[in-house]
């Protein structure tokens, strides 16, 4: 009788080479591999070649909102240079042309001439005749101003013979009465200065009638 051997390693009386022979243990039972859950194992050539390339790195992006750069801190002793006022950025530049042609103009000149002694009144501040600057007499021919002497000269002269005399009064003696004296309108010896609205007449010329002078009064001199 032969044994189990024998049998396995005999077919037909002819016996099997070593490659072809029945092992004695069976072979290990079959479990099907998991393709997702399964782990490649790492080769010994990938191990000596080492991790593939990869990209190359990207360059650091510039920052869109960076703050601008602070000027360096300048010392006390250096002086600070500051814009003229109204020109700074953003604002409209100030035009000295433009304030001058909106700018008032003088009536006269900054110096008014200095008053005339020998007219009966003044001139009010900031009043400027341009026929005679102020003097009384008018520039093209000589003559007195006669609006100057009808504005301002009546109002003096109301006041002057409106204002009573205090002359001491004599008594009059029986035989040394003078008789009154008749003088002409303008006539020196009464006294005053000549009315320059009439120029001494008494009567000015209204269209064709003649009247008498509203300034002097007809004496044709201005006290």
């Amino acid at each position: 009788m032969k044994d189990q051997n024998s049998t396995t390693d005999t077919v037909n009386g002819h016996r099997l080479p070593p490659d072809q022979q029945v092992p004695d243990e069976p072979p290990p039972p079959y479990t099907p591999s998991d393709p997702q859950n399964s782990v490649p194992q790492p080769s010994s050539q990938q191990h000596q070649q080492g991790p593939p390339p990869g990209p190359p790195p990207m360059p650091p992006r510039p920052q869109q909102h960076a703050p601008p750069p602070h000027p360096p801190p300048q010392s006390p002793s250096q002086p600070q240079h500051r814009p003229p006022p109204g020109n700074y950025p953003g604002s409209y530049p100030y035009h000295t042309s433009y304030a001058g042609q909106y700018a008032p103009q003088a009536q006269g000149p900054a110096h008014p001439p200095p008053p005339n002694p020998s007219l009966p009144f003044q001139y009010p501040p900031g009043y400027w005749c341009h026929k005679c600057h102020n003097t009384g007499v008018k520039l093209k021919n000589g003559l007195s101003c006669q609006d100057c002497y009808a504005r301002f000269a009546r109002q003096r002269n109301a006041r002057v013979m409106s204002t009573p005399s205090y002359a001491p009064r004599y008594a009059a003696v029986p035989g040394a009465a003078m008789p009154p004296r008749v003088v002409r309108p303008g006539d020196p010896s009464i006294g005053g200065v000549l009315c320059g609205r009439c120029r001494g007449r008494g009567m000015i010329t209204e269209f064709i009638f003649d009247e008498t002078c509203p300034t002097c009064r007809g004496v044709g001199r201005l006290f």
